[in-house]
């Protein structure tokens, strides 16, 4: 079975079981231990996945002198984006008649974040104990892609002795890869458990029932940047020359409903490796380097999220949003957005902090509906950073080979 089938059938269950069970207090106290237990499972499985495959895939890039196209393209791709998607949907916001974003009245305790120093951000990048990488942080993938650069770089095939080094890793890159495939159809089963606590989240149900129209501003910047925006980006880059980006986009739709329930593409990063290299025909070297690359600097989603928000919040305070002030909040959110994956799931928040203050102000007062509207408004920025990714990767990939894409033979 097709896994954007399980995972709505997945949706529709947990929905279906909030409805039903929602009220019992059994019920609620079951998802309370099952729901931690999911992640923990979703981060006990991501970390040895992307260690194989970003080594063997390190190594098949620089055995094939592509390693400086994959980190360019990469690059290019998320910066890019993150860019345009922030300076438009700021420009959107202030467009909207000011009906449709007027926040609702709701009372919520304030929302504290510590802010990553340099030296918090160093430790999580350099270790005196190589294999003490692997246990730095149980949330940041950047450890463990540091460590897997290096190995790759160490087992390059350049000369004879070193070969069967790179053929055992190769072989343990695709029993990995077999490993995320499998993996993402038993996710249909996370996926039931977390919506199932996202549809029962009384508060924040009501909150988005009682403010439809804000909730609408929000799904219809989503929509028309995953199904607008990003499309014609893919399509210009590669020169509408390299497969249908709606494709790709549908082909990896289980992989969009994990990012958004996880509210980070961190959980679901073996769910698009799988999806990318099954259904939509990207390189295994690209797929297992570029995909986690893009839960670090990917975060186009989150950047645009984080201004709109930012935006509201300003026209609700009846701060007029000059020309100067929509750049500069789109510039500090881009750019905010490189570093926001240290703060796992509260991207949003950070990056509308940074932005805020960026502009010229000392403190953010977050209204209490944002709050109780965080897991809503995070889900739906790793929804379209999961585009991003499944894009990005086909764009790296296509732009590697300079063949068409092959023929589709069997989706997961």
């Amino acid at each position: 079975m097709k896994t954007w089938i399980l995972y709505v059938g997945a949706v529709l269950l947990g929905l279906a079981s909030s409805l039903l069970l929602g009220s019992l207090a059994s019920y609620q106290a079951v998802l309370q231990v099952l729901v931690p237990l999911m992640k923990e499972i979703s981060l006990f499985i991501l970390f040895p996945v992307v260690l194989i495959l970003y080594t063997a895939g390190s190594a098949s890039l620089l055995r094939h002198k592509n390693a400086s196209i994959l980190y360019l393209s990469t690059f290019l791709w998320a910066l890019s984006t993150t860019l345009i998607l922030t300076f438009l949907a700021t420009l959107i916001v202030r467009v909207i008649p000011q009906s449709l974003i007027l926040l609702p009245t709701a009372a919520a305790e304030g929302f504290h974040i510590t802010k990553p120093t340099f030296e918090s951000i160093k430790s999580l990048a350099v270790s005196d104990n190589a294999f003490s990488q692997l246990i730095l942080t149980p949330t940041h993938l950047l450890p463990v892609i540091v460590l897997a650069i290096i190995a790759g770089y160490s087992i390059k095939p350049n000369y004879e002795a070193i070969r069967p080094a790179y053929v055992v890793t190769n072989s343990f890159s695709e029993a990995t890869l077999r490993l995320s495939k499998f993996v993402s159809l038993l996710y249909a089963f996370v996926i039931m458990v977390l919506s199932a606590q996202f549809f029962s989240m009384t508060e924040m149900t009501s909150l988005l029932a009682g403010a439809l129209p804000l909730a609408g501003v929000y799904i219809g910047l989503t929509l028309l940047f995953v199904f607008g925006i990003l499309p014609l980006l893919f399509s210009l880059y590669t020169g509408f020359r390299k497969g249908s980006p709606y494709q790709i986009i549908f082909r990896g739709f289980a992989a969009l409903l994990s990012s958004f329930f996880f509210q980070s593409t961190l959980e679901s990063t073996p769910t698009i490796i799988a999806l990318s290299e099954q259904n939509n025909r990207t390189k295994k070297r690209v797929t297992g380097t570029a995909v986690p690359l893009y839960t670090i600097i990917g975060k186009g989603g989150s950047a645009l999220i984080a201004s709109s928000t930012v935006a509201i919040i300003l026209i609700s305070s009846q701060v007029e949003l000059s020309f100067s002030i929509i750049l500069l909040l789109s510039l500090f959110s881009a750019f905010i957005s490189l570093v926001s994956s240290f703060v796992v799931k509260a991207e949003v928040v950070f990056i509308m902090l940074a932005a805020y203050m960026g502009i010229g102000n000392t403190e953010l007062t977050i209204p209490g509906a944002i709050i109780i509207m965080l897991p809503f408004i995070q889900g739906l920025s790793a929804l379209i950073n999961a585009v991003i990714a499944l894009l990005g990767t086909a764009y790296t990939s296509r732009t590697i080979s300079i063949d068409d894409p092959a023929e589709y033979t069997q989706t997961l």
